[in-house]
């Protein structure tokens, strides 16, 4: 849409205070709307009703002109429901909500709406109050939502909606009361106004990355991750030289099974590392496009995603994304010590004491083998199995 180039305005507008235009002379646009979201979870087995309100606003000011650069402030960044033990379900409210049901609200451009299936990326903390939380679950994909052993149930699917427009004052009424009494993760503090609490999600725990020797080897995921990019941004940049990789593990000696690489030398190695880049294409630790637009689904149409026909298009011709979550062997913290977790892929932890922080740092269980690796610089990038040929990046 060629309303997306504003939408980074309005995150930073809503992560910034979420506050109404101060001038009295700003008026409410007509094209404010109230978005409702429902869903039935269970959390350990007891239930956790979702049905919250959002107020998608939007403020003129002076004569009232149709135009492309509307923009929405929607009245709640996040979403936070109580469960049984007193912990909370959260997950963000997209910017791309305002946009749904474009014909609705008068919008210019293409609808995207949500399809059918549409999931948002769930988490979970042991407390409702974020200053008080220890620890936390965070839901990246399908396979941790319906995993035999997992916590976290989706009884009836997430649903979009638009309950009337133009909006009543009743309706615009409730959606700031639930903004007020029921948002557990900002709050607002004695003087009315937001608190803004950062994302514990920015210090989730690492999860593990395997690259085996056949592809580190023979690279060919490498090469048409490469001329993929090329293609796409209309580049000519001269090949790489596609076995750096495998000569700078060759050359790795140790009596060690697991040997602790670090990062590898961007200005020794430059081949080296584009090689690595690319084996990772679609396997990449940034995980905000799944926060924005909802947990990849293959077998849905388009992944079951909140995005345009436009992007699920080119999506479409990309081999390398956008399923990577399962991919990843999450780490969690026991008695102290990081500790692989193979049994929960597409689930990633939260603590508030991370084990993996250098200053509290005392062993990697590495699939039953203790590791002491270097920690001094957020963790060691690379480890290799000299034994199977596997390598490993940790990461966060």
């Amino acid at each position: 849409m060629r309303l997306a180039l504003i939408l980074s305005a309005l995150a930073l507008a809503a992560s910034c205070g979420r506050a109404d235009p101060a001038p009295e002379e700003w008026k409410r646009h007509p094209a404010s709307h109230v978005i409702r979201i429902t869903a039935e979870l269970t959390f350990d087995g007891a239930p956790v009703e979702i049905d919250e309100l959002v107020d998608c606003r939007a403020y003129y000011r002076g004569a009232l002109y149709k135009t492309p650069h509307l923009t929405f402030s929607p009245s709640r960044v996040q979403v936070a429901n109580e469960t049984a033990d007193g912990g909370m379900i959260v997950f963000r409210v997209s910017r791309s909500f305002c946009w749904a049901f474009a014909k609705t609200w008068g919008g210019f451009d293409e609808e995207t709406n949500p399809p059918p299936g549409w999931t948002p990326a769930l988490e979970w903390y042991d407390n409702r109050d974020p200053a008080l939380a220890q620890m936390g679950l965070l839901y990246l994909s399908e396979t941790a939502l319906t995993a035999p052993n997992g916590r976290l149930r989706i009884v009836e699917p997430f649903q979009l909606s638009i309950p009337e427009h133009p909006p009543s004052e009743a309706l615009i009424a409730e959606a700031e009361r639930q903004d007020v009494e029921r948002d557990m993760w900002f709050g607002r503090d004695v003087t009315g106004s937001y608190r803004y609490l950062s994302s514990p999600f920015a210090y989730k725990m690492e999860a593990l990355l395997k690259i085996p020797e056949s592809e580190w080897r023979n690279p060919e995921r490498a090469k048409a991750s490469w001329h993929w990019i090329q293609r796409r941004n209309g580049r000519h940049d001269p090949e790489p030289d596609w076995q750096a990789l495998a000569r700078y593990l060759d050359g790795v000696t140790s009596d060690a099974r697991y040997v602790d690489l670090g990062y590898i030398d961007r200005e020794t190695y430059p081949d080296a590392v584009q090689v690595l880049e690319r084996l990772r294409a679609g396997r990449g630790s940034d995980l905000n496009g799944i926060y924005e637009s909802g947990i990849p689904k293959p077998s849905a149409p388009r992944y079951g995603l909140l995005i345009s026909e436009k992007r699920a298009g080119q999506w479409a011709t990309d081999p390398f994304n956008p399923n990577y979550v399962d991919e990843f062997i999450p780490v969690t913290c026991i008695d102290g010590v990081m500790t692989a977790d193979p049994a929960h892929p597409g689930l990633r932890y939260w603590f508030r004491e991370r084990c993996s922080h250098h200053k509290l740092f005392i062993g990697f269980d590495f699939f039953g083998v203790r590791l002491t690796i270097d920690v001094t610089s957020r963790l060691s990038n690379l480890i290799f199995d000299t034994q199977t040929g596997d390598l490993w990046r940790v990461g966060r």
